[in-house]
């Protein structure tokens, strides 16, 4: 298993890779370091071993496959993209190695054998699907050897920011400036709280599940400038700006620390979860 100083070094040298690719300035698009994607990581290299196959769904900026890759395993990433333009994560992924396939989990086959994977990884995905996610945590379940885990992340859906924003009048959701253009709703459907999230793996037929809570958001400098980022926005191409260096004229960079601190004290208010599942060593009589 590849040791934690080789680890942030494939992390950094995989950042450093997309930020100076032809994707990050086509889309004007600076990727840094992320507590929670360094967790994701840390997770997904730990419990693959020495050697093992990740099956990563949802491809993103492909940070956390291309650093798996860098440190020898075998990644295969897929991607629902429909577009040309959206393929660019992927396409470049596979130019570096990965192996990948476009399709839409649950909804279009895959073509990967049964028990392909050692481990599978979705970050921020569950939140996105549109109808019911058995289909797709059964196609999880399926590529899944006997014996390996399942890592899924997404949002808290009463992480502390939402609970202020709604405080506030503003409500959660896809805003109506950005879903009257959209054609189709690409944002969240579904967020989940601790409870759901470990009753999905549970009902997807996983064991020794655990729900982990993280607060990565609030600990980005500048991820609040003013009462205006408290909306609901396309968090994508807002955080593309962002400077990401500590500000200590604004009020907002201390309301931001304060409310940080808030959720060190209480896990229930941080940002993003993951859950971890492990699927038995024998499924006979389970029906995921």
């Amino acid at each position: 298993m590849t040791n934690a100083t080789g680890l942030q070094d494939a992390y950094h040298a995989s950042l450093m890779e997309f930020n100076e690719s032809a994707l990050a300035r086509e889309r004007h698009f600076h990727e840094r370091p992320k507590p929670l994607q360094m967790r994701e990581i840390d997770t997904v290299a730990r419990l693959l071993g020495d050697r093992g196959t990740l099956v990563d769904i949802g491809t993103g900026t492909g940070i956390v496959a291309r650093t798996v890759h860098r440190c020898g395993h075998r990644v295969i990433s897929i991607d629902a993209a429909r577009t040309e333009r959206q393929k660019g994560a992927l396409n470049r992924l596979m130019a570096l190695g990965v192996e990948g396939c476009f399709a839409a989990v649950g909804e279009e086959p895959t073509g990967l054998d049964d028990s392909v994977a050692d481990v599978v990884f979705t970050g921020d995905v569950v939140e996105h699907l549109p109808h019911s996610p058995q289909p797709f945590m059964a196609e999880v379940f399926r590529l899944l050897r006997p014996g390996g885990w399942c890592i899924l992340t997404t949002p808290n859906a009463v992480r502390l920011p939402v609970r202020l924003r709604v405080l506030m009048g503003y409500g959660n959701w896809v805003p109506l400036d950005l879903l009257w253009s959209m054609g189709r709703n690409d944002g969240h459907h579904k967020e989940y709280v601790r409870d759901e999230l470990a009753e999905l793996l549970h009902r997807s037929g996983f064991a020794d599940v655990t729900v982990q809570m993280i607060e990565d958001t609030l600990r980005r400098p500048q991820i609040i400038r003013s009462l205006a980022d408290v909306r609901t926005r396309n968090r994508f191409a807002d955080e593309a700006v962002r400077d990401g260096h500590f500000n200590a004229a604004s009020p907002m960079e201390w309301a931001r620390v304060a409310m940080a601190g808030v959720t060190a004290l209480l896990p229930g208010l941080r940002s993003s979860m993951m859950g971890i599942g492990r699927k038995p060593e024998t499924t006979r009589g389970k029906t995921p």
